[in-house]
Formats: C-alpha cells, structure tokens, sequence
C-alpha cells in the first residue's frame, strides 16, 4: 500500500500486535503527560493569581527554602516515573519474544542502515539458500509473522515505524 492518497500514512492506525502494545503504552503515557500537564497549569494559574502584587502590597518576607515542598516535588515525579515505568517495562518485555522464529518458518527481514540508504535482506525459511535484497524499500506479506533484525553499518539510525 504505502503512503497514497488513499492510504495515507499513519501512526495510530496499526495492525500488528507488537504496534497495537506499543500504541496501548503510548496512550497510558500520553494520559499521564496530560494529567500531569493539567495540574501543573492549574496549579501555576492558581499561585499567579492568588499571590499577585497589588499597588498597596509592601515586599513579601523573605524565606529560604520550604523542606516539606521540596521533599514533596521530589518524590512526586519519581513516583510518576515509576507508574510510567512499569507498564513501559511489561510491554518492551512482552515483545522482546517472537511469536515465530525462522527455525520455526517464519519470514526475516534483516535490515541494515547506511548513511543514505537501507538494505532489506529476505531469507525465505522454505529455501535457506535463497537470499533476496532490496534497497530502501521493505516489502513484507500480508497476515503473516515477519521477524525484523536491525543493524547499522556505519551510523545510528532511527528505525521507527509501527507495522
């Protein structure tokens, strides 16, 4: 299909179940970005308007430091971190095993990244002496398991797409 007008490309639109996890685990995280997003705005809005300056206002007493604030804004972010952490953990987890490898049948699609280029090797488990590459462009068939190896020959590269 590709990217066509009448197929448009899309992150949120995915098929597989290793996309399908990570696009689960990135809703959960978007949600707690906002929530957290939301409090802090509030939170800030609040503090301005409650403790503007008014014309008849002398300067405030000045204080150093409020330990039960700071404990406070340091603990609460790493509690976050960590109920953002764990369901990220679970899910890098549960797709690190294939639910099919090529000793069992399944397609492999090696892929190694060049400074402009891409290479896709295809070893077919019915014929192991059978290899076919492609170069920037990785075509994989419909409704079947395909295990991808990323490799770079010369540079790091992000390879981020969602199948």
């Amino acid at each position: 299909m590709g990217c066509t007008p009448d197929h448009p490309q899309s992150t949120f639109n995915v098929a597989g179940p290793v996309a399908e996890s990570q696009l689960t685990l990135f809703y959960w995280i978007l949600a707690a970005a906002v929530f957290v997003f939301v409090i802090v705005t509030a939170i800030l809005f609040w503090a301005v308007f409650r403790y503007r300056r008014k014309e008849s206002d002398k300067d405030p007493e000045q204080i150093h430091g409020n330990t039960k604030l700071e404990i406070a804004w340091t603990i609460l972010p790493a509690i976050i971190l960590v109920f953002v952490a764990i369901p990220t953990v679970i899910t890098i987890f549960d797709n690190a095993n294939s639910p099919c490898t090529y000793e069992e049948g399944c397609l492999e699609v090696t892929v190694e990244a060049a400074q402009w280029f891409w290479n896709f090797t295809y070893k077919d488990p019915s014929n192991p002496d059978l290899e076919v590459m492609t170069s920037n462009e990785m075509r994989i068939p419909v409704d079947e398991v395909v295990n991808i190896k990323l490799t770079s020959r010369d540079v790091f590269i992000v390879f981020g797409f969602l199948i």
